[in-house]
């Protein structure tokens, strides 16, 4: 039986283990996740949301679970429910949120920022 060849995604290692000292394979599986919305606070006080893609690395001991695990991950990716992991909080990303809403009035702005209270 040939041996097949490992997605691109998915690299082949050796590394040594930190525990015993040995020299272990390990599958690391590379996936663009999705593209986020990273918010940035500048200096003068203006918050700028700019786009950064999301990709995901994470390392298996076996190919089979490597494979698995792209498999996986590509499906959530193409399904739109995938997240990758952020440092972004809740209240940066709703005070995000309430920054890109221009032209509101004082009510509906008081309105959003009442709806938000319990989540903050």
């Amino acid at each position: 039986m040939s041996r097949q060849q490992l997605p691109p995604q998915i690299r082949k290692l050796v590394v040594t283990e930190r525990a015993t000292g040995k020299k272990v394979t390990r599958y690391e599986v590379r996936v663009d996740g999705s593209t986020r919305d990273v918010v940035v606070e500048n200096d003068d006080g203006t918050v700028t949301v700019r786009r950064s893609r999301a990709q995901t690395k994470r390392r298996y001991v076996s190919e089979k679970a490597a494979r698995a695990a792209l498999a996986e991950i590509q499906n959530l990716v193409a399904a739109g429910m995938f997240v990758s992991p952020s440092d972004l909080t809740v209240e940066q990303a709703c005070a995000g949120w309430l920054a890109g809403r221009h032209r509101i009035r004082p009510t509906t702005r008081a309105a959003y920022e009442h709806a938000l209270r319990p989540l903050r």
